[in-house]
């Protein structure tokens, strides 16, 4: 057990599918990868220069999408409420208080990786596959960031591979990179629910 990243849950699953919830969903960018929401309320996605893209305005526009949500991780925090051995990651879990707000989509064309980064507008993040989960690796390191490189070979990397229906924990605050295992011409576009924790 680490406090870098933590399975906690497979084989959830939801009455929507994003691809076809997020279809009219346009794309923006901010110079400086600041967070951005356009001013008519509209979902959308924003598109980062590491290769992946956060729905916006996303609780305001589904709110019954967003309500299934939060009650599939009120009954994970009550789970792991009975756990005995309680790592750092639950216990941020458990301290957490739900809110629809928290949530955002994530969607990373097939083909494409996201770059070495860390998130500066969270720290600690739940994971939850929705559709062509395993069409990456994601990689996290522990320890330090490194000023410029973000990593050194103190760091330890870790790997995992999240199917549809799997529930990690994540430590966002963390460098960490996702590795395409799939071709752009595949058309397996990868989407995940991410909740923001801290």
């Amino acid at each position: 057990m680490n406090d870098i990243f933590q399975l906690l849950e497979t084989g959830i699953e939801f009455t929507w599918d994003p691809k076809e919830l997020t279809k009219n969903f346009k794309s923006i960018t901010s110079s400086n990868n600041t967070v951005i929401s356009p001013p008519t309320g509209e979902a959308c996605w924003q598109y980062y220069e590491t290769g992946i893209s956060f729905s916006r305005n996303f609780a305001g526009k589904f709110p019954e999408v967003c309500k299934e949500v939060v009650e599939v991780l009120s009954q994970l925090q009550k789970k792991c409420l009975k756990l005995e051995n309680k790592s750092y990651l639950i216990n941020l879990f458990l301290e957490h208080k739900l809110t629809p707000y928290n949530i955002v989509l994530i969607k990373i064309v097939s083909g494409t990786s996201v770059g070495l980064h860390f998130d500066t507008t969270r720290s600690h993040a739940v994971n939850i596959g929705l559709k062509n989960s395993n069409t990456c690796l994601t990689h996290i390191y522990s320890g330090e960031r490194v000023k410029n490189t973000l990593i050194d070979e103190k760091n330890i990397k870790y790997t995992f591979q999240m199917n549809d229906g799997d529930v990690y924990l994540l430590a966002t605050c963390q460098p960490h990179y996702v590795e395409s295992l799939t071709s752009i011409n595949k058309n397996e576009d990868r989407y995940l629910i991410s909740y923001c924790l801290v």
